[in-house]
């Protein structure tokens, strides 16, 4: 998918957009492109990074923590690492 941005059909067709989360990726520009009421992103919106929800998600689907801990150990799970403030 990184390279689809790139693409030269992709770029004539101005079909993606930088993405306002992340200067350094695109997202798809909302379709049909319309000239008089053109689509907008939401506000506020951002997609999930990856392993955000995995706890959460395995523990609505009757995991236990043990289980769940035991699934991240051997990576078969992961959880997004958040960043740490260096003070």
């Amino acid at each position: 998918m990184e390279e689809a941005p790139h693409h030269p059909h992709n770029i004539a067709r101005n079909s993606f957009i930088p993405s306002m989360y992340s200067p350094d990726h695109y997202e798809p520009r909302p379709a049909p492109i319309l000239s008089r009421t053109p689509a907008t992103l939401a506000p506020g919106l951002r997609p999930p990074q990856i392993g955000e929800h995995t706890t959460d998600i395995l523990t609505e689907a009757g995991y236990s923590k043990e289980a769940i801990d035991e699934l991240l150990a051997q990576k078969i799970a992961v959880v997004h690492a958040r960043g740490k403030a260096k003070l």
